[in-house]
């Protein structure tokens, strides 16, 4: 049992040192993002008999942002900065009523 999970922890070691080459996030923003994810796992495993269904996505929502701030990668920022990477051409149109 203690060779599983030995390889288990190995693995997600492994996956979150290959996540860090890739850091996209800053050193405030990772702080906040595990607060934050730390703060709302906390209060989801507290209410967690009282409203299942609410907590449980708040486990999970919390657990991805504690991932994201220890990770330093976030694949929704990468979308985003690629996005603005293209020029945007912005046309404004105004309509005057008399």
């Amino acid at each position: 049992m203690n060779t599983i999970g030995n390889t288990l922890l190995n693995r997600i070691k492994s996956k979150m040192e290959q996540d860090r080459m890739d850091m996209n996030i800053g050193v405030s923003e990772r702080a906040l993002s595990v607060f934050s994810g730390g703060l709302m796992v906390g209060m989801s495993l507290k209410s967690l008999f009282k409203h299942p269904i609410k907590s449980c996505f708040g486990l999970a929502i919390g657990g991805v942002l504690v991932y994201r701030g220890v990770t330093g990668h976030s694949d929704m920022k990468k979308v985003v900065d690629k996005m603005t990477e293209d020029e945007v051409t912005v046309i404004e149109h105004r309509y005057f009523v008399r």
